[in-house]
């Protein structure tokens, strides 16, 4: 028998919407690996998301023994509607300097029959509804979920994760640590010419990047990554001033790598 499965995300973004009455949905696809999922962005009475529905269609519900269906636990389609939520409110924040999961469910939170026949098929079920929740550690507006959009920042999408990670800490170590990863996402790491790599390729866009920056960002990083010597901690003032007067700069440069990534998609792991 052929369902749709619904999932239910609750979401706090600053992304509104004028064109939508409060309350209404907005409806959209997402492909993920093959699947076209069906999206609805929930808006409040401020016309803010505040909750993502997931449908993934085509799951066949399997029979026992005796004929009957009965429900697996779905771990791929939990999973595929999680990706798809998850990769939308880190593209909300982006837009718009926040978004945040508050929860997601473990499992479906209804079956939809994709067949008029199949409508009766609840007498013999139990619906599960279990969540979650999400443990979350200035931009304000309008935000841009037409499919180019999404299809682009579909092609970064653990870039723009890591990137939205890190907007979301609010102490710099941590925060000069995140930022630094998307660097290693796209150049990877240990290489002696990483320096060097990252500078040539920044260098199209801006004039000022050195390999001697680099190197100077990855000593700041390796002091808030390492504890063994020559690091940074809370209470060092020195070395907290250090890391304040980089980010910003390191942030910017995350950022224009997530709009121009040095490759068409990510590297494959």
């Amino acid at each position: 028998m052929p369902m749709k499965l619904k999932y239910n995300f609750r979401v706090e973004t600053w992304a509104e919407d004028r064109n939508h009455h409060p309350l209404q949905s907005q409806k959209l696809c997402f492909e993920s690996n093959g699947v076209d999922l069906l999206i609805e962005l929930v808006h409040d009475e401020a016309r803010q998301v505040c909750g993502i529905v997931v449908y993934v269609p085509g799951v066949q519900l399997p029979r026992n023994e005796e004929g009957n269906l009965y429900l697996p636990s779905f771990p791929e389609e939990t999973a595929r509607a999680y990706e798809a939520a998850s990769f939308l409110v880190d593209l909300l924040h982006y837009q718009t300097g926040k978004g945040v999961l508050l929860e997601w469910p473990n499992g479906p939170d209804d079956y939809l029959p994709e067949t008029p026949e199949d409508r009766d098929f609840r007498e013999k079920l139990v619906i599960a509804n279990a969540k979650i929740p999400h443990s979350s550690g200035m931009l304000r507006g309008p935000y841009d979920l037409s499919p180019p959009t999404v299809r682009r920042y579909f092609q970064v999408r653990t870039a723009l994760s890591i990137y939205t990670d890190a907007a979301r800490l609010s102490d710099p170590i941590s925060k000069f640590r995140e930022f630094y990863r998307i660097l290693e996402r796209f150049f990877g790491s240990g290489d002696k010419r990483f320096d060097s790599r990252v500078a040539e390729y920044l260098g199209r866009f801006r004039s000022d990047v050195t390999k001697d920056q680099i190197t100077a960002w990855r000593d700041l990083r390796n002091k808030c990554s390492h504890a063994n010597r020559n690091f940074t901690t809370s209470g060092d003032w020195k070395g907290l001033n250090e890391i304040r007067a980089s980010l910003i700069d390191l942030q910017e440069t995350a950022r224009l790598l997530v709009e121009n990534p040095p490759q068409a998609q990510e590297p494959v792991d």
